[in-house]
Formats: structure tokens, sequence, C-alpha cells
């Protein structure tokens, strides 16, 4: 983010360049905010967020990624099918256990190598004849293979294990495997493992494919209605200054009127003078001097019939339960993106319509 950052002031005569540092920067973001959560949700504390995946998309991005920061010793090479089905899954953990395997393989090859990925579909009856409880009609599998110096029998039945590894201390946590046994777990898939020494390593990760995925695309067409705006009045507290200036101008170039306050004190104080015309409440979960859910219950005080929207950069699944038996409209999920932060406004208000 800093070497694009430092590029942009740079670039303002060159419009391609610009964008894309701009582009650059924001897919770090997401990358961050991704291996947030999937940290958190590692250590149970928060949900999966199943999505239409684009398999193929996903693997072209992880492979960008690693050409750019791995060892120009290592040599990647890719091979899809064509046709392959969406899988419903959760993107951050996909991407983290395809980026776990790629760093297992790069380890493996300290003199260079390839790292080759596929991906394929297969019907029911190929999976079965190595995993009986496979039941989906069909399943994309991508497979990670490596070069490098492979395994014997003793260590492959091991290599899920938490903690377990053979690499020196200081190089590995032996947590990388366990995670993509999770994930795997997690989406009701297999995974299976082929290794000699001195030849390489191959993974199989093999997702299901729902009843619809051939048509599952179309639910990742973009809803464009958002962009649209609005009229009402709206009331954003957030205590980060630089939040406020950014969202607060946009939403009102969106047509919204916008009522601001620092913290859950202010907010409840705004509320009570423009309750009248306020139509929905937007507030950060973290708040100096009154958190949001002390908010909350305030603000239902002065109105039952408020529409409340948290934001936060965690949502505890349980809590996240509780704020919607409360009352709660919807969550936007830090660092903010503008385009969702419109698109969850006029889903609320268009719903209390």
């Amino acid at each position: 983010m800093l070497g694009y950052t430092s590029l942009l002031s740079k670039q303002r005569s060159d419009d391609q360049k610009f964008t894309e540092s701009l582009s650059a920067v924001t897919q770090t973001i997401q990358r961050g905010a991704a291996l947030v959560r999937q940290i958190l949700t590692f250590a149970r504390k928060t949900e999966i967020s199943f999505e239409p995946i684009d398999v193929t998309e996903l693997v072209r991005e992880v492979l960008s990624m690693l050409k750019q920061t791995f060892s120009k010793l290592i040599v990647f090479t890719e091979t899809v099918d064509q046709d392959i089905p969406y899988i419903s899954a959760d993107r951050a953990q996909i991407h983290q256990a395809l980026l776990n395997l790629c760093v297992n393989a790069r380890d493996a090859m300290p003199d260079g190598g390839t790292i080759s990925i596929k991906v394929e579909k297969h019907l029911k009856d190929y999976v079965r004849t190595q995993f009986a409880s496979a039941d989906q009609y069909s399943y994309v599998s991508i497979s990670v293979s490596d070069t490098g110096e492979g395994m014997d029998e003793a260590t492959r039945q091991r290599i899920f294990d938490p903690f377990f590894t053979t690499k020196p201390s200081g190089k590995g946590t032996g947590m990388g495997l366990s995670v993509v046994y999770g994930v795997m777990q997690a989406h009701q898939g297999f995974i299976s493992v082929e290794s000699k020494l001195g030849i390489g390593t191959t993974f199989h990760l093999y997702f299901p494919v729902s009843t619809h995925g051939d048509n599952i695309m179309d639910a990742q067409t973009p809803n464009k209605s958002f962009s649209v705006g609005g009229t009402e009045t709206i009331l954003f507290v957030e205590d980060e200054e630089l939040l406020r200036d950014t969202v607060c101008p946009f939403l009102e170039s969106k047509g919204y009127t916008v009522h601001m306050a620092k913290d859950g004190l202010e907010g409840i104080d705004r509320y009570s003078q423009h309750k009248q015309e306020i139509a929905l409440v937007i507030t950060d979960l973290g708040l100096p001097r009154m958190s949001g859910m002390e908010e909350f219950k305030r603000l239902k005080e002065i109105n039952s019939n408020v529409k409340v929207i948290f934001a936060s950069g965690f949502f505890d699944p349980n809590v996240k339960s509780e704020f919607l038996k409360a009352g709660a409209h919807g969550f936007i999920q830090k660092p903010y993106m503008i385009d969702e932060i419109l698109q969850i406004i006029r889903k609320v208000l268009d719903e209390s319509s």
C-alpha cells in the first residue's frame, strides 16, 4: 500500500497508471480485511460467509499475487477445465487455503521448482472412489502440486495435525495444513494428498457444487440500483474523524441529508433533536463514552421503531444474533466499502417503506 500510495502523486497525469495504483491499494485493503476475517474464523470468533465463487477467477487472483511475492526461482503453471461451475464458499477461506498450500510448496523447493494449480470438474462417482460419503452430483477440484522434496508415509499421516511441522524452529507453526483441513470440513468437501520423496507433493481439494451450481453465476450479477442514492435523512455516528469526513460527504453527494455524531451520547442528542426527520441511523459499535449497544437501547426508548444499522470491524455471531432479535436492521463490516454502504442503506429504507 505504501508503495502504491507514494506513486499516486506522481501519476496524476497518467489516468491509466493512476487508476491501476488505486485499484491495487483497494485490493490490498480487501485482502487484509479478508485475512483478519480468516483469523477470526479459525479462532471460532466469526461466521463463515458463503457466497457464489468463481473458482477460476479466484485461482488466477492467487497466482497473480504469488508471482509478485515468491522468488523468481519458482515457476507457476495453471490448467483450468472449461465450463467450471461456481461453488458456494467463503472466499476468504478458500483464498487462505490456497495460499497456505502454495507457501508449503515453496518451502519444499528451497532451490526453486514448479508450482502447478489445476481446476477440474468431477462427477460424484469419481469422487466416491476416494471418499465414500461424497453425495453431491458433482464437485470442483483444485489441485496444488510442487516438484519439491516430497514426504514419507509417516509424515504424510500427520500433516493435518495442529502444530505438527517438519520445518526448523522459527520457520513454521504447524497450523497451515490444519487450517486447510478445517476449511474443507467447513465446506463439506474433501482433501487428499499424494507425495513421493524426491519427486513432489500434490494436494487435491474437492468442493461440492450445489444442484443449481451451473446457474449460480446469475447470483453474482451486481445490483446497480443502489448507486442511485436517495433523499432521506441519515444520522451517522462514528468516532473516527477521517471516516466521518469521508463517508458523510459521499452520502450527501448521493442526495441524502446527513447528521454527524462522534460518539454515542452525541448520537442520542442529535437523534432527540431531529427524530421526526431521521429515517435511519448508522452507528459504529465501538464508540467512546457510550457503546453502540447502549446507544441502541437509548434510541429504542426514544423511538421503538428506530431503524439502526451497526458498523464494526468484528461482529461476534452471538451478539449479532441478539442485535437482530432486538430490532437491528443491518450490519456493515469495516473497513467501509462505499458501494456496500449505499446498498444496505437503500435496502433497509426500501424495506421500511
